[in-house]
């Protein structure tokens, strides 16, 4: 249910004024009272009506009635116009405890308040319908955890907690209208993880023995007559991923987790993406079940009664996927690569495109995070640079904005020599990842003989106790 008790500090000049009035027609009900009710006794004229300032000999005036009334539509303005758009009834709702709901967004505030304070956070400021749409780009693991409040200025600010510079599944966010204050949070919301003093002290590695999901695309992907990759029903499709680098906790402990996160679309399609781990064995909760909670200032619930995500969740790798290949017919460019912090990349949306022909490759929505954009990948065919197709002209590709303005570019030698030391790299991976799966089954094979050997022992020293 959307909530309209919104905040605009701007009114506040308004309700000082309305008050004024208010308290001005106040003054004028108590002058009323005493002539209505005087503690003295009046003066009766002969036809016996009461003389007074307001009134005459002809009966009673309509003035008083006529100022009654009109002070009371004005006060009925105030609370009803006036009065809910501030921080004002807010702030009463706050300071007095209104119900058990109330203090539920209250101590949510209080904690993020405190948890900025003392804790290391990262913070991503989006646009709440650009969140809606684009969520799996933003928090890949946790869904938008509010509804669409109507309002074109609202944003999301997300608070992000981090471990040895690692962001954290402990997650807090804001939704708020106009410019970031206290005051103009409408509601807020808070992940189901939290991490004591010791978790956050802790340190974790980097992930080795990385399944290769970028090689393996090219047994899922083929290339078509134009040089394009297409899904397996011929259609034309744009692929992109990045790293998700996350410390999270359950019932076995607290964990660093590593995952790409495949996404991409076909001309006539809205997203599809997977999330693909590489060294966790237990199944993610799903997106929407990652917060706790989500609430307005006055308590009601701020979560949305459906999704509304542009992102669909899709199986592109199973268990029959081919993931030990090298050789693929898809190649990627990090877009982001050699742009420094003075030279951001301010669209949502990147075009890469063939440096010659200018034939576009893909076209995709970028992450939020900047941790995210660094190890950001859009791919192509890698057969736009075969040299015995006749229609090939392209000696690299370029990556541009949504005004066509070049952001990076790649020639063909370095996007295969990258290729070619990735190849060396993974085959040396995989035979160090031979060698020590051989020494594991060695390690299991000792500890097989060593208790064997201990058990033949005992039975030794029991019939030697028997005799």
């Amino acid at each position: 249910m959307k909530n309209e008790n919104f905040v605009n500090s701007d009114i506040e000049n308004i309700l000082k004024t309305k008050m004024n009035e208010l308290s001005d027609s106040v003054d004028c009900f108590d002058r009323i009272s005493a002539r209505a009710f005087p503690q003295e006794e009046q003066v009766f004229s002969e036809e016996g009506y009461t003389v007074s300032g307001l009134e005459n000999i002809t009966g009673r005036s309509r003035k008083p009635r006529l100022l009654k009334w009109s002070a009371v539509a004005a006060a009925a303005v105030v609370c009803i116009a006036i009065l809910p758009r501030t921080g004002f009834i807010r702030q009463v709702f706050t300071n007095c405890g209104f119900g058990s709901i109330k203090k539920s967004y209250t101590r949510l505030i209080t904690e993020i308040n405190s948890e900025l304070e003392n804790g290391s956070y990262t913070v991503i400021d989006v646009p709440l319908d650009y969140y809606i749409e684009n969520d799996v780009l933003v928090t890949p693991l946790f869904s938008c955890p509010f509804e669409d409040c109507g309002k074109e200025d609202a944003n999301v600010k997300l608070f992000i907690k981090q471990i040895d510079g690692i962001n954290t599944t402990q997650m807090y966010a804001a939704l708020y209208t106009g410019t970031y204050s206290e005051n103009n949070i409408i509601a807020a919301a808070e992940s189901d993880f939290k991490f004591t003093e010791a978790e956050t002290a802790m340190t974790f590695d980097d992930v080795e023995n990385r399944i290769s999901y970028s090689t393996a695309l090219g047994s899922l992907f083929k290339t078509n007559d134009d040089g394009l990759l297409t899904d397996s029903d011929g259609n034309c499709v744009s692929l992109a991923s990045f790293e998700n680098n996350v410390i999270t906790k359950d019932e076995s402990g607290v964990k660093k987790l590593t995952s790409e996160i495949f996404y991409g679309h076909t001309d006539d399609s809205k997203y599809f993406y997977d999330i693909l781990p590489y060294n966790y064995e237990n199944e993610l909760p799903p997106r929407d079940e990652m917060w706790k909670k989500s609430v307005y200032f006055n308590g009601n619930s701020a979560f949305p009664e459906e999704s509304r995500s542009g992102f669909t969740r899709t199986e592109i790798f199973n268990e029959s996927t081919n993931t030990s290949q090298t050789d693929s017919e898809c190649e990627y460019v990090y877009p982001f690569d050699t742009i420094s912090d003075n030279d951001q990349i301010t669209d949502d949306e990147l075009f890469l495109k063939g440096s010659d022909s200018g034939k576009q490759l893909c076209a995709v929505r970028i992450p939020s995070s900047p941790e995210a954009q660094m190890t950001f990948k859009m791919y192509f065919s890698a057969l736009i640079f075969d040299e015995s197709n006749e229609t090939v002209k392209d000696q690299g590709v370029t990556v541009k904005d949504s005004s066509n303005n070049a952001v990076n570019s790649f020639s063909a030698s370095q996007i295969t020599n990258a290729t070619n030391e990735y190849k060396i790299a993974e085959e040396e991976r995989r035979i160090n990842e031979l060698i020590e799966n051989q020494r594991e089954l060695a390690r299991e094979a000792e500890l097989a003989r060593e208790q064997e050997l201990q058990k033949s022992q005992e039975q030794q020293q029991a019939l030697s106790t028997q005799n």
